[in-house]
């Protein structure tokens, strides 16, 4: 009876988070729309923010692909800010095709559930 009741909540730790990573998705691209149009450093804070938390959560909950795809947008921002990449339109044309697989891996988990 017990073990029923963690893994029902086990299973809504799960749901929930399926349910936030629409948000989650709307956050970074926003963030990214927000410094493309004005590189507004604190922007491309937010979507370093939170693809960083998106890598580590979505690791936990068995989205590896997500995870992997959130943490390659983290480290290109690294790399932009450390000076490894140091012009600011072949970091935008670095970044884009993650953020657009960012979005394809969220949605298509969007469209399956």
């Amino acid at each position: 009876m017990q073990m029923d009741n963690f893994d029902d909540k086990l299973e809504e730790l799960f749901a929930n988070f399926r349910r936030q990573l629409p948000a989650r998705l709307t956050t970074c691209l926003d963030a990214w729309e927000i410094y493309q149009k004005s590189h507004d450093d604190e922007a491309l804070n937010q979507l370093r923010f939170q693809t960083h938390k998106l890598a580590g959560a979505a690791s936990i909950y068995g989205f590896e692909d997500i995870g992997n795809t959130a943490r390659t947008i983290e480290l290109l921002v690294d790399n932009y800010y450390n000076g490894e990449i140091k012009d600011t339109e072949k970091f935008s044309v670095e970044l884009m095709p993650h953020i657009a697989e960012l979005k394809q891996r969220i949605l298509g988990i969007e469209l399956r559930n």
